[in-house]
């Protein structure tokens, strides 16, 4: 059997509709983590008001790069090469009229094996989470991001360093 120009145009198309489902399967599981995780903030509303009177989000969607995050949708931050999708969620730590102050972590999604189960990296230093399918699957992976949140907001030269225990050394001159 020849292969023909036929065959190998039905195996791109084949191609490019795995890709687009992929592409709709990471997005709406990226979507969920989002969703999961703002419901986890026990927030009374979605959004806070800035001295302009503006209603601001607490959460938001982005990418980070070289220190700066840029609001994005999912949408237009598209997918890895593997087929995965790297986002920051960025949190408002500082609701003041004057605040704004954001904390974000890194996340790194992809779909891990033909059961469905989805691979979750979280923050800098990739702490890994496989979920399954269940009605709280982003419970731990929303925990350490608002761990994450929290130990960004550290400032070690607030600490202060504990007394030496010392004996004081008395000299008499006879």
């Amino acid at each position: 059997m020849s292969i023909t120009y036929a065959d190998i145009r039905k195996k791109h198309e084949q191609i490019e509709i795995e890709r687009a489902e992929r592409a709709e399967l990471v997005l709406l599981e990226a979507q969920n983590l989002v969703d999961a995780y703002q419901n986890s903030l026990g927030l009374k509303k979605d959004t806070w008001t800035d001295y302009a009177g503006l209603e601001t989000p607490y959460v938001f969607i982005g990418k980070k790069t070289d220190d700066h995050f840029k609001k994005s949708s999912l949408n237009s931050i598209g997918l890895n090469d593997k087929y995965g999708i790297d986002f920051t969620i960025a949190t408002v730590i500082d609701d003041s009229p004057h605040g704004g102050s954001l904390s974000g972590v890194e996340i790194h999604l992809r779909i891990k094996d033909t059961r469905g189960t989805i691979s979750v990296l979280v923050g800098a230093d990739s702490k890994e989470f496989n979920v399954s399918k269940s009605a709280d699957k982003y419970k731990k992976v929303c925990e350490e991001i608002k761990a994450q949140v929290l130990l960004s907001e550290n400032d070690p030269a607030l600490k202060l360093e504990e007394p030496t225990k010392t004996t004081a050394v008395v000299s008499e001159q006879i």
